[in-house]
């Protein structure tokens, strides 16, 4: 009796807490588990690929019975959990598990406050680590542009920033996050914040207001540079801000964001947008993210 209590003790302590659990007698070392492709009973279509059983038995060994590649991982995630709660030890149990949502994101906001490399894969490390699988990367704002823009490179300039002068990522360390996240399951969603927050890309083009003739067609290479750096595949979400247009130098003209969108879609992905926000034509593509 005493055995199961301690285990209850150590499985109630997991995060986020399993679909369900049922705890049994005894504990095992820590070993290489047993695994197995097979569709897990009562998980939602929408996140079957994500679900997955973890058996761990005196008997038995571990195993884990998972729908795709995402279970595994979050079984082994489980799994680790598990180890260290109970010093290296794993208790005896049966785990169902499956996540009510099919995207769990954290966004960090770099485009006001520089986050140095090691940070932002020490940051993704954490969401892994808790299941998430989005990682929103904010990399524009009134204080800087952080992402490295060779066709218009002064964006990245010290006079173009308001806040951490010089700080930004080289196009080489977007790709190693977005390579980092995806080993660890995270997808890397990047956010280039249009047509307000728009100070720093204003000064860094040198335009006086989100009105002024060529921005448009700045802007859209801009996102065209952006989605060249990783395939849709692997990012197929490209946020394009849109929110708190509340000065005049950010209004535009009627449609550009909607041809930002299009611009987007032509590279096979899915434009997000914050709600409240600019309001874009019906694509099909769009995803509305209330905040």
């Amino acid at each position: 009796m005493t055995c199961i209590l301690i285990a209850v003790s150590v499985l109630s302590e997991l995060l986020p807490k399993p679909v369900r659990i049922e705890p049994r007698a005894g504990w095992v070392p820590v070993s290489e588990p047993i695994v197995v492709r097979k569709a897990v009973e009562g998980s939602p279509a929408h996140v079957a690929d994500q679900a997955y059983v973890l058996d761990i038995s005196s008997a038995g060994g571990i195993r884990i019975s998972a729908g795709g590649d995402a279970g595994e991982r979050y079984a082994r995630v489980t799994l680790g959990q598990l180890a260290k709660l109970s010093d290296g030890k794993l208790p005896c149990c049966r785990i169902v598990d499956w996540p009510a949502l099919k995207w769990r994101g954290v966004m960090n906001d770099c485009g006001r406050n520089y986050l140095a490399l090691d940070g932002v894969k020490a940051f993704i490390d954490v969401a892994a680590r808790y299941k998430m699988n989005l990682f929103h990367w904010h990399l524009s704002d009134y204080q800087g542009w952080r992402l490295e823009s060779k066709r218009y490179p002064r964006l990245n300039a010290p006079e173009a920033m308001m806040r951490q002068v010089g700080k930004f990522y080289t196009q080489d360390e977007f790709r190693e996050v977005v390579a980092y996240a995806r080993e660890r399951g995270v997808t890397v969603m990047p956010e280039l914040d249009v047509p307000g927050h728009t100070y720093a890309l204003r000064r860094g083009l040198g335009v006086k207001t989100m009105k002024d003739e060529g921005v448009d067609r700045m802007v859209s290479e801009l996102f065209d540079e952006l989605c060249s750096l990783a395939p849709a595949d692997v990012m197929p979400f490209v946020h394009l801000g849109t929110d708190e247009v509340r000065a005049e130098p950010e209004y535009t003209r009627p449609g550009w964001c909607t041809s930002w969108a299009n611009t987007v879609a032509a590279q096979d992905r899915s434009s997000v947008v914050w709600a409240p926000g600019e309001k874009l034509s019906p694509t099909g593509e769009d995803v509305d993210m209330v905040w």
